[in-house]
Formats: structure tokens, C-alpha cells, sequence
């Protein structure tokens, strides 16, 4: 929940009418503090025994390592780099195995108890609170609003296989004027998976905290053949789009439109859920009225979307 997760420590924005900070606001992060910013969180993550994989979300294409930054575009011979100016928050995957292996944890802990031993280390240093992937930190930022102290939002996500994971979390901002998110990106592959041509519909399902593509039923991952990552993401790609496929086909829905340009774009029947998932979250957040990114808007368009 983008600069939403901390109310209650009371630390929060003023965008909300149903909240009023009393301890902290939390700021954007502005794309010239990146660099800075992930030099001080890693130096603290070190101590945690993963120092994360960063270039998930929209903070994550601020990242020098994301392929947008590394990547040149053919048209003008330079990175294509990303449109965002600001994130509300930044996302770290962190590996669940490298944590219990530096803290001194029972190997075979949960990744839900392996949180709690990060929310506690977490506590010691920062306001932290548990979320539903890992925990948030609010981070120390410059300045302060109304006489409260600045933070940034860092939400450490944890889980196994973490930076596989993060991967399917890496989304493409090169686009001008995109009128889509990074969850419409998850939708995509959502409608791309259910209705996969060699399988019944729905009868395969995407999950993005899991890296992985699954049957519905009996939640059996599959796996691609020779490797041992079942979360790498060009199986992803391939069992989405086919043959051939990369993590640039499927980093954003414009690109996985243009997978389909030559029959039909977003009219292709393989993308009717998308467009649907699309229409009613569209319709629902007119109807309610709520600002984009705000908690209201994440539990709407959890209610009322395609999985």
C-alpha cells in the first residue's frame, strides 16, 4: 500500500480524509534520492543477510541495474530509462534463506516467522510494521511537514526465492503517458494464463508472490524443463505468450498488446478478461471516488478483479 502502511504508528500522508498523521508523514521518493537512498537501506540489510533485489515496482526502475536503464532503445541508441520522477514507496525482495542463515534461525523456519524475526531486528532501528509479503519501514527522509519528521516508505518483501520472485514484480515505465499501473501488468498475465490455448480455461493460474505459473486445482507449479528456478521469467513469458517470448514482451501491458498488434491488440480474445479486469476497476473507482493508490483503491480492485 503505497505510503498507507504505517497509519498505524501514525505515520502517513495527508491525502487521506480518514487519517490524520500524528507521528510522521511520509514523502514521495523523488528518482535523484534513489541512488543514495538504496546505498543507506542496503547498508542496514546487510546486517539482515540479503541486501535485496531492487528493480521491482515503479521505484525499482529508477534502479541502474533494471533493464530499462540498461538496455539501449533502438530508435535513439540510449537506455529507454523510465517516466516516473517519483515512487510512493520502494519494494525489496528479500531471500527468506539468506535471513535464517544470517541471523541463526532453525533452517526449516516459516517465512511468516522469519518476518516476525525481521519486524523485531526492524523495530530496534526503525518504525517498522508487519504487512502481507514482509514488512514496512518507514525510513528517515529530509525534512519535515507541519513540524513531523519526513520518511520514506521501504517495504521488505520476504519470502523463498526471493529475487526470482522480484522478477515477475520488474515492470517497464518507458512508455509516455501510460495509462496503466504495475498491477494492470499482473492482470494481463492473469488473462494470458487462464486462458492459455493448450490448457481448459482458468485450468492454469498466475501467481505473482509466487513467481510462478500453477494448475488451479491441484496447485501444482510447473516448472520449466532443465532448469532449476521454477520462477525464472522467461518460462513465465513463453508459457504466457509462446515460443520465444522475453521479460520485454510481458514488462508492461502496452508490450503485451503489441505481442498481439496483428490480431486484434486488446480485442484478441486472450486479453478479454484484461480488458474486462480493466473496464470494472475503471467503473468501481469512479463509482467510489477513491484516489488511485490509496488503500480504499487496493482493496477495490482486489474485490473486483479477475485472479
Amino acid at each position: 500500500m503505497s505510503k498507507n502502511a504505517l497509519k498505524s504508528l501514525g505515520i502517513g500522508t495527508f491525502e487521506d480524509s480518514k487519517f490524520t498523521p500524528t507521528k510522521g508523514i511520509i514523502i514521495d521518493i523523488p528518482k535523484d534520492a534513489y541512488p543514495e537512498l538504496k546505498k543507506q537501506v542496503q547498508a542496514y540489510l546487510h546486517s539482515l543477510g540479503d541486501t535485496g533485489f531492487w528493480k521491482a515496482g515503479g521505484g525499482g526502475s529508477f534502479d541502474p541495474e533494471h533493464p530499462d536503464q540498461v538496455e539501449l532503445d533502438p530508435d535513439t541508441g540510449k537506455p529507454y530509462g523510465t517516466t516516473k520522477e517519483v515512487s510512493g514507496d520502494i519494494d525489496v525482495f528479500m531471500d527468506s534463506d539468506l535471513i535464517k542463515k544470517k541471523l541463526g534461525l532453525d533452517p526449516k523456519l516459516s517465512d511468516v516467522d522469519v518476518k516476525s524475526e525481521v519486524l523485531a531486528h526492524a523495530q530496534k532501528h526503525y518504525p517498522s510494521v508487519k504487512g502481507g509479503n514482509g514488512i514496512h519501514l518507514a525510513w528517515p527522509a529530509p525534512g519535515k511537514t507541519k513540524g513531523m519528521p519526513n520518511y520514506y516508505q521501504i517495504d521488505l518483501m520476504i519470502m523463498q526465492d526471493a529475487h526470482g520472485i522480484g522478477e515477475h514484480h520488474m515492470h517497464s515505465y518507458r512508455h509516455k503517458n501510460s495509462p496503466y499501473k504495475g498491477v494492470d501488468q499482473q492482470l494481463a498475465m492473469s488473462s494470458l494464463i487462464n486462458s492459455h490455448p493448450s490448457y481448459e480455461p482458468k485450468e492454469l493460474q498466475y501467481h505473482g508472490f509466487g513467481g510462478a505459473v500453477k494448475h488451479r486445482a491441484s496447485k501444482q507449479v510447473l516448472s520449466p524443463d532443465n532448469k532449476q528456478r521454477y520462477t525464472d521469467i522467461i518460462h513465465s513469458a513463453e508459457l504466457a505468450l509462446g515460443p520465444g517470448a522475453t521479460w520485454r514482451n510481458i514488462s508492461s501491458v502496452e508490450d503485451i498488446i503489441k505481442w498481439f498488434e496483428k490480431e486484434g491488440g486488446i480485442e484478441h480474445p486472450r486479453l478479454a478478461q484484461l480488458k474486462a479486469d480493466l473496464e470494472r476497476k475503471k467503473a468501481e473507482i469512479s463509482k467510489k471516488s477513491v484516489k488511485e493508490g490509496s488503500s480504499d483503491w487496493f482493496r477495490i480492485i482486489s474485490q473486483n478483479l479477475t485472479i
